[in-house]
Parts: C-alpha cells; structure tokens; sequence
C-alpha cells in the first residue's frame, strides 16, 4: 500500500502547485452562458408537402410501409420466444401472445408518445383505475398487459449480427434521417 499512497501524494501535490487549483468542497458560482447564441429566422412548423391533416402527418412519420415491417418483426420475434420458451412457464407473458396488427401497433405507439406527454413515475400508473393516478384513455386503448407484451416484444429488425447492437435500429435510424430530409429547408439554416 506504500506504493499507491505515494503515488496519491505526489499526484496530489502535483496538483497545488498549479495557479487554477479547484477546491471541490466549496460551492462557486458558475456564471450562465447566453443560451440563445444565433436567432432563429425559420418558421416553427414543419412543412411537408401533400400532408394536410393531422392523420395525414402521423401517416407521413409512420408510413405503412414501415410499421408493416415492425409490426412483421415483432410478430417474428415474439413467435421465436414462444417457440424457445420453457412450456412449464403456463403463466409467462409470452403464453397470452396475439399477434399484432398495423392498426394496433400505431395505438401503441400513440400511447408511448402519449407517455412522454403526460409523466407518471411508473408504467403502471398510466393504466390506473384509482381516482387520484387515472389516465383512462390508457385502458380504452389497450390492457397493461398488452401494453407490457406489446413493449417486450417490439422488434425492428431481425439480429443477425450480436455484436452490433445498434444493427436492431440501425435501418430505422437511416429511414428517419432520410425522411427527415423531406422536412427541412434550407432557409431554416
């Protein structure tokens, strides 16, 4: 241990020698750096052309295309889970599997973007029937359980590669910086 704590002094010792000594006991004062650096003289809308309604924007952010591909890849999955799950477990999740649907799945993901809107500590309490955490639009779209399976199932792409972990969303990354593209102009720049 002789070693380690010379080792410490020194470095330590190294350290007061220097002009811009830190003491991290003390509390200091960190004056604000001007968060708005450059003004904003682009629009605060996204325009996308064609697209008119609401229903007509989350259909040009979730194409059909797209969400028949997740909706494919998580039924795939969740089938494969089946299939290698112990038959012992009667009352594991993956028992009460359906598969999903396109019209579901964007339920889902309404509720999730629903979730980043309206904050709750614990996934539970969206779909409370107590008085005081109820969310109800919650359990008239779908069960908690459904929810859960729903969430532990979703899948984007099949994992060939395990060491990539970024090759489960990579393709879904690349489709929505593509897409994004659509969104912009260069005036907002």
């Amino acid at each position: 241990y002789s070693d380690t704590d010379d080792s410490l002094s020194t470095s330590s010792s190294s350290l007061s020698d220097t002009d811009d000594e830190i003491d991290l006991t003390k509390w200091t004062v960190t004056p604000t750096v001007n968060r708005d650096p450059f003004q904003f003289v682009g629009s605060r809308e996204v325009q996308v052309k064609g697209v008119q309604t609401p229903i007509g924007f989350w259909n040009y952010i979730f194409p059909r295309d797209l969400v028949q591909t997740i909706v494919y890849e998580t039924n795939r999955y969740a089938e494969n889970v089946y299939k290698n799950s112990n038959p012992r477990q009667q009352c594991s999740c993956i028992n009460k599997w359906v598969a999903t649907n396109i019209d579901e799945f964007n339920a889902f993901i309404a509720l999730l973007i629903l979730q980043g809107i309206i904050r709750k500590p614990e996934l539970q309490m969206y779909f409370s029937t107590d008085e005081l955490l109820a969310t109800s639009i919650f359990n008239k779209i779908m069960t908690a359980d459904r929810f859960q399976i729903l969430l532990k199932m979703l899948h984007f792409e099949t994992d060939h590669d395990p060491d990539n972990k970024l090759k489960r969303s990579g393709q879904l990354l690349k489709f929505y910086v593509l897409h994004s593209k659509d969104c912009t102009s260069q005036e907002d720049f």
